[in-house]
């Protein structure tokens, strides 16, 4: 802006001080600068899931994400947490309670885990 308005400034002092038939040629530099091309890489679409042999595991699909997830009474976290994506819940071998509370709507189910293996919950409030 401060260069433009001096541009501006000494075209007006060379027209008043030029006499009749003289040309005024004002010429501005321009600097360019190269352009850095950046390529976006997208995040993969599926993730992979690594369950230890030792543990297996349980994919709670539930249509509520933001339902409650307890395993034997205790709280583990939301049921969009365990939807397969981004992880599944990981337990030791072993019979276990799953309770999905939303609201007032319960959904309590038994599952066997075996180790290396998945159990899947389809729950639907």
């Amino acid at each position: 802006m401060k260069k433009t308005a001096f541009l501006a400034l000494i075209a007006l002092f060379s027209l008043a001080s030029a006499t009749a038939g003289t040309r005024v040629v004002v010429k501005r530099t321009y600097t360019v600068r190269p352009t850095v091309a950046r390529a976006y890489v997208a995040p993969p679409a599926t993730r992979t899931v690594v369950v230890s042999p030792r543990l297996g595991c349980v994919d709670i699909n539930c249509n509520r994400k933001s339902a409650a997830v307890y395993v034997n009474g205790g709280y583990v976290g939301v049921a969009g947490k365990y939807d397969g994506f981004p992880g599944k819940l990981e337990l030791k071998p072993g019979v276990y309670t799953i309770k999905v509370v939303d609201g007032a709507q319960t959904y309590r189910q038994r599952v066997r885990v075996v180790a290396g293996g998945e159990v899947d919950l389809k729950i639907k409030f």
